[in-house]
Parts: structure tokens; C-alpha cells; sequence
């Protein structure tokens, strides 16, 4: 899927994960850390789409997973979106892309799914930004880990859609 800006989304590998964990900017690896810092598996995720520029550069993978404790069939998934340092030489176009990308993304998922969930770190407020303003995600709560805390975020397939 290729949308306005360039931006590619194409199904990921496990190499492609690896990279952007070893290239993450600071405030995605702070985030992976705090949740544990371990190497994310591309089976964790019910989908995993890797996110390019126009170039090819990866940016970051976009990977939905199926809440904690819930079946395939729930109505609920958890996003994650982590990006590595190339995605600061195409932050307009990333930006631009990131809307059309979710509701593509998201077009593609059974069609019982209709909610959806993410929880950037509270210290990293660029994240949290783009997700509320952006992607349009509204702030339903506040999660405490240790000495950390992330914001809950949701939003709905109505809301993405419009």
C-alpha cells in the first residue's frame, strides 16, 4: 500500500522489526525499555506492517495485536506504532501519510473489530501528539509502571473513518 506522500506499508519481516529496534529514536526506545526492552516477535502481532519512505528507508513498523486475555473475535486490538531514526528525514511526509495508513490498516481487520487502543509513555509527548491530533486517538486514562507512566489512548473504526 503505497498512499499520497510515499509512504509504503508492506507486511513485515522479523529483520525488519530487528531493525527498527536497533535504530529506534530516543523516545521509542525509552518506551520499549520501560515495557520490558526485550526483542518484539513478529508472531506477537496479529498483523505487522512495516512502514517506508519513498526511498525505501524503513521509518518504523505498525503492528496490531490482540488485547491481553481476549480471543481473535474480540471487538477490541492494541496498536503499536515504533519508528526508528530515519523516520527524522520524512517527518512531513510520515505525518501526512500516517491517517490513510491507519485507515488502511485498519480496513483490513475483521470487521467485528472496532475499537482500538495505544499507550505512548507520558514522557514522550511527540508520540502522543501525533496520536491525538493526527490519528485522531482521545485520552481515556493513565497507566503507572514503576516510575513511569503511559497515556491511554483509543479511538474507534467510526472515528477513524469519519
Amino acid at each position: 500500500m503505497t498512499f499520497l506522500h510515499g509512504i509504503n506499508l508492506s507486511l513485515a519481516t522479523q529483520e525488519e522489526i530487528d531493525y527498527v529496534e536497533d535504530n529506534f529514536r530516543e523516545g521509542d526506545r525509552r518506551e520499549h525499555e520501560v515495557a520490558g526492552g526485550r526483542s518484539t516477535r513478529l508472531d506477537e502481532f496479529e498483523v505487522c506492517y512495516t512502514v517506508r519512505a519513498k526511498n525505501r528507508d524503513i521509518m518504523g513498523y505498525f503492528g496490531v495485536m490482540v488485547m491481553p486475555n481476549e480471543s481473535f473475535m474480540s471487538r477490541r486490538r492494541a496498536l503499536c506504532f515504533m519508528s526508528c531514526e530515519n523516520t527524522n528525514r520524512h517527518k512531513l511526509a510520515f505525518v501526512a501519510d500516517s491517517k490513510p495508513a491507519l485507515r488502511a490498516v485498519v480496513q483490513n481487520l475483521p470487521p467485528w473489530v472496532d475499537t482500538f487502543r495505544s499507550w505512548p509513555l507520558e514522557s514522550y509527548p511527540a508520540s502522543i501528539r501525533w496520536q491525538e491530533r493526527t490519528l485522531g486517538f482521545r485520552r481515556v486514562g493513565r497507566v503507572q509502571i514503576g516510575d513511569d507512566a503511559y497515556i491511554h489512548l483509543e479511538t474507534t473504526r467510526k472515528e477513524i473513518f469519519g
